[in-house]
């Protein structure tokens, strides 16, 4: 069963993803955010109600990368330092024991 757009009647090749609307490629538009092979499709009415939208989720998709940045650093930080503490503990100053590492955790 062919479709047609909804806009001009010609035939639809995709659905926007927010109201679902038939329309060709030329009323198509791609988000340039989607990784991969497919893409989210709007139509052009409600790519540019989102306007507004994008640019607060890309905000708050920064904000989250900082904290997750930090969090990965934190992470680091005290592996680093446990590690170091274990080098320490067996008197070797670049390797750690794997046999060692879990002594005195609590589990």
């Amino acid at each position: 069963m062919e479709y047609y757009c909804d806009i001009c009647e010609k035939i639809a090749k995709n659905k926007c993803y927010l109201c679902g609307i038939d329309i060709c490629n030329k009323h198509t538009v791609f988000d340039d955010r989607c990784s991969g092979d497919y893409p989210d499709k709007y139509c052009e009415n409600c790519w540019n109600i989102g306007e507004k939208y994008r640019k607060k989720i890309q905000e708050i998709e920064d904000e989250a990368y900082e904290k997750i940045g930090q969090e990965d650093e934190n992470w680091k930080e005290e592996a680093v330092a446990f590690s170091k503490r274990l080098s320490e503990k067996n008197n070797k100053s670049d390797s750690v024991d794997i046999s060692t590492i879990f002594d005195g955790l609590k589990l």
